[in-house]
């Protein structure tokens, strides 16, 4: 068939009449503002599941990153420096917050020139802050009150989530994929929390995706926007949420804490306590000076291979404690802590307590003291308010070294019997050769304890509710311990065990306690005390051994929990050799707070001052590495579309007509210019050519090949090169090098495949 009479069939056939109204104004900034309203849409939903202190930091650096966006194209920059411009704005608003928190003593530095440019010690205290958020989140219940590491982490998140959804709707205009992209951050609260009080979420979001769908059809469709089908989508969108989500089972995520709702489990099997769906204040306390205790509720003394069993035995009534006056180790330093409570949430027969236990008073009927670890049981704890007094022994290092790790006998019998004793089983001869060969080298009992806390504490462990639960190995038995030391993954009810129990295969007396960390300080004061809260995710448990002449000496085996137990040599300590030397800040008794970090001067966070260099030197191998890693995801859609592109061109030089007009509809998509499928191919050339410039003999021979492919007989007759005529077009529809460069950096064709209808099938 003959060319012209294929005009003459084309011609007849409906096609789509070239629009020759003027261009219609610019909706770019529209769409941006939709899209960063969708971004705000998105990340509100967190806010069930975080308390809202990050939030507004979040929508600064979200506006931030907008606002360069929309300036750089208000100022028509080239299209592919917007989004690195967007990068670069992001990075400095996350220095800067950063710096911000650090400046508030909240975080490590701040390591940052101006405040807003990193510098490569910021780089290196990065990893440590996405670590202690991440843990924020898996070891804490919904509503947790973030950190500032997880505040900085969110903020940096929302700015790039907001970098994200604009580059996707406004440069590789791929709304949709910008909505999907903002959907999958706006339903994981609702599905970690079960939240379905969300109707105004859900409105704001369908709202902001509905705007954004429509701000983008109008700038590339030539017809004005029908409002019908956007509402006929919002009012299903509406009715599914109200509707159809309340009948779907009810979600099983949870965010996952190391707390109990409001009752401990005193066998310590903490397993479920410690993994609860919700997190509750269990009680308040103010104290004076000095630093907050831990609070005592159960001791365990008796193991039998399998379990830790509570203490019982004899009892003194609480309004009748002590007994007599509780008389400090001789020639020791003590230190008195005394704690007002006020029981807000918590359930059970165990009062909390600090340790050890010397005062107790304002407490209710049924409750009792018991004996040597001065427990208090056997009432109601709810409700309860009572004022607690402890006095605890200071000794120096030399003193602790001096003593040694045993019961006074014969006059505790009972006391050694239990805390000294394992069951004959052959799991103890390893645990016995590990200790054994961990504290080795150690001359005394306290540095041998010393050895195997920080054995513990040294890297080699991690803290986890999960791993030693994933074959079954949740408790304190032998083969819990076992695979606790074999994965040395677990929480605290396996450090305390394992930790207990290797003390006394080395001849240690030693009993695991349950009990609380000492909570958060509010900041308010009464009565000239400060105020703690203690939630139900700080229950905790700890190791103690017995040192002849000073008593119980907790440790602290778990690692970022507490502080380590470690006593002041003699001339540091007051009435010693050097009494106004500075005495560090060292506690017998743990505290709530991480020791990784941040129990160290923000100046040796990353490096020390002296000797810079290598902390540069790590920080610019960290950036390189990060860079890399950057450049080499980067780089993957420009590998992708090159390889599909080569194999079209290569059937293409041969005369495949298909290869051909499928390269150039993908071309024409990563230029942003519409390929509908209703579309034949002549009015899609003559689109091109009248509104972009193309010259139609450019265009022409593809247009031939895939016509005379479609209509003519046979398949139409043998065709010469048309992968010259491609890179003709290109040239001509993308002249610059820079846009040619960023279209090959950001192929849309990869995400919006063209449908190929019409004369050239289905490609």
């Amino acid at each position: 068939m003959a060319i012209d009479e294929l005009t003459r069939v084309i011609a007849a056939a409906p096609s789509r009449p070239v629009s020759s109204a003027p261009p219609r104004r610019d909706r770019t900034l529209g769409v941006s503002l939709a899209a960063l309203l969708l971004t705000f849409a998105a990340v509100l939903p967190l806010t069930r599941a975080i308390t809202p202190t990050w939030l507004s930091l979040s929508i600064l650096a979200m506006a931030i990153v907008w606002l360069a966006g929309a300036a750089l194209r208000g100022l028509r920059a080239h299209a592919a420096a917007v989004p690195v411009a967007q990068l670069v704005v992001w990075v400095m608003a996350v220095t800067g917050c950063h710096s911000a928190l650090a400046a508030l003593g909240q975080l490590p530095g701040p390591y940052a020139f101006a405040g807003v440019l990193p510098t490569p010690r910021l780089l290196e205290a990065l990893p440590p802050i996405a670590a202690a958020a991440t843990t924020a989140i898996v070891e804490n219940a919904a509503p947790l009150l973030p950190d500032a590491s997880l505040t900085l982490v969110l903020v940096a998140a929302a700015g790039l989530l907001a970098l994200l959804v604009d580059v996707l709707a406004v440069a590789l205009r791929l709304p949709l994929v910008a909505v999907v992209v903002a959907l999958a951050v706006w339903v994981v609260p609702p599905a970690v929390i079960g939240d379905d009080g969300h109707l105004a979420s859900i409105l704001l979001f369908t709202g902001a995706a509905l705007l954004l769908l429509a701000l983008d059809r109008r700038r590339r469709a030539p017809e004005e926007f029908r409002p019908v089908p956007a509402a006929a989508v919002a009012a299903l969108a509406v009715v599914g949420a109200l509707v159809v989500a309340p009948a779907l089972p009810a979600p099983t995520a949870t965010l996952r804490g190391p707390g109990p709702p409001t009752r401990i489990d005193a066998t310590l099997s903490l397993g479920d306590d410690l993994r609860r769906n919700g997190d509750t204040e269990v009680m308040r306390y103010t104290v004076g000076e000095g630093e907050a205790p831990y609070l005592r509720v159960a001791t365990l003394s008796s193991f039998d291979g399998d379990r830790w069993q509570p203490d019982d035995g004899p009892f003194v009534p609480a309004d009748e404690f002590p007994p007599e006056p509780i008389a400090p180790p001789a020639g020791m330093t003590t230190a008195e802590v005394s704690v007002r409570v006020q029981i807000a949430n918590l359930e059970g027969e165990y009062l909390p307590v600090p340790s050890p236990l010397t005062g107790l008073s304002g407490v209710g009927d049924g409750w009792n003291v018991l004996g040597e670890n001065l427990t208090v049981i056997g009432g109601d704890v709810a409700g309860e308010s009572y004022t607690a007094t402890a006095t605890i022994p200071r000794p120096t290092r030399e003193q602790a070294r001096a003593a040694t790790a045993t019961i006074p006998s014969p006059t505790a019998e009972g006391l050694q019997s239990t805390t000294m004793v394992l069951p004959d089983s052959p799991e103890v001869s390893p645990i016995r050769d590990l200790a054994e060969e961990v504290t080795g080298d150690e001359g005394n009992d306290y540095d041998r304890l010393i050895a195997l806390q920080s054995w513990f504490r040294g890297g080699d462990f991690a803290y986890s509710l999960e791993a030693p639960v994933e074959d079954g190995f949740d408790g304190t038995s032998f083969e819990a311990i076992s695979r606790f030391l074999e994965v040395r993954s677990g929480y605290c009810v396996h450090y305390a065990s394992t930790f207990a129990v290797m003390a006394r295969t080395l001849g240690m007396p030693s009993r695991v306690v349950i009990g609380y960390l000492p909570g958060t300080n509010t900041g308010d004061d009464l009565d000239d005390q400060s105020v703690y809260s203690v939630m139900a995710s700080q229950l905790h448990a700890w190791p103690e051994v017995y040192f002849r002449g000073i008593g119980w000496v907790p440790f602290e085996p778990t690692p970022g929990l507490g502080v380590a137990t470690e006593f002041l040599p003699d001339a540091l300590t007051p009435g010693g050799a050097d009494p106004d030397a500075p005495r560090p800040e060292i506690t017998t008794t743990p505290s709530a707070g991480p020791t990784s970090g941040a129990s160290r001067p923000p100046e040796d966070v990353g490096g020390g001052t002296g000797g810079g260099s290598g902390s540069d030197a790590g920080g610019w191998l960290l950036a390189a590495a990060i860079a890399a890693g950057v450049a080499v995801l980067l780089a993957v859609p420009w590998l992708v579309r090159q390889s599909i592109r080569s194999a079209r061109l290569r059937r293409a030089a041969g005369g495949d007509a298909r290869a051909a007009w499928r390269e150039l509809r993908a071309m024409l998509v990563d230029a942003g210019i519409d390929t509908p499928p209703h579309e034949s191919p002549r009015a899609l050339a003559a689109r091109v050519s009248t509104a972009h410039g193309v010259a139609p003999p450019l265009l022409a021979p593809l247009v031939s090949a895939i016509e005379d492919e479609s209509y003519g007989p046979g398949g139409g007759a043998p065709r010469g090169d048309l992968a010259t005529a491609l890179r003709e077009v290109r040239l001509a529809l993308t002249p610059g090098r820079g846009r040619r460069a960023w279209q090959r950096a950001a192929p849309r064709s990869l995400l919006a495949l063209p449908r190929f209808g019409g004369p050239d099938g289905d490609g």
